[in-house]
Order: structure tokens, then C-alpha cells, then sequence
């Protein structure tokens, strides 16, 4: 169940993928800003590596994303665990 968004929070989905496993990695997401505006990344990385890393890395990249955004509330969601 997704959490309901206040007036500060920031909804971000991302995924990650290795092909094969481990192959040429890519990362994507979408990002919902407290206002309403969506915006999304798709990156292939120049790397090899597995699928794991894949998903961290989406992480990272949304999360400097954010940080240049000057986002503070966060709700991230992954497949991964």
C-alpha cells in the first residue's frame, strides 16, 4: 500500500536490471514531486554487473536527483529487498 503523500513528500519507484545476470546494467524510475509534476530517468550504465547493484545504483541516482532538488520527505519503492 503506498503512503499518502503530505505537502513535502516525494514519491520515487525504481528498478534496476543486469542483462544477463550478471550483463550490461540499467537503471530507471519515476519520481512524483509534491506538487504534482512527475518526472522520470531511464540510464544505461557503462558497466557490467548484476542485478543488485543495478537496483543500488537507481537508488543513488534518484537520490542525488533529489538532494539537487533540495527534497527532505522521501518515500522510495523497489522490488528488491
Amino acid at each position: 500500500m503506498l503512503a499518502a503523500m503530505d505537502s513535502q513528500t516525494w514519491m520515487v519507484f525504481i528498478d534496476g536490471s543486469a542483462l544477463p545476470n550478471p550483463g550490461k546494467l540499467g537503471i530507471g524510475g519515476v519520481v512524483y514531486a509534491p506538487d504534482g509534476c512527475v518526472d522520470a530517468f531511464s540510464v544505461p550504465l557503462p558497466r557490467i554487473g548484476c542485478n543488485n547493484e543495478a537496483e543500488a545504483r537507481a537508488a543513488i541516482h534518484a537520490f542525488e536527483w533529489l538532494l539537487a532538488k533540495k527534497a527532505r520527505h522521501v518515500w522510495m519503492y523497489t522490488d528488491n529487498s
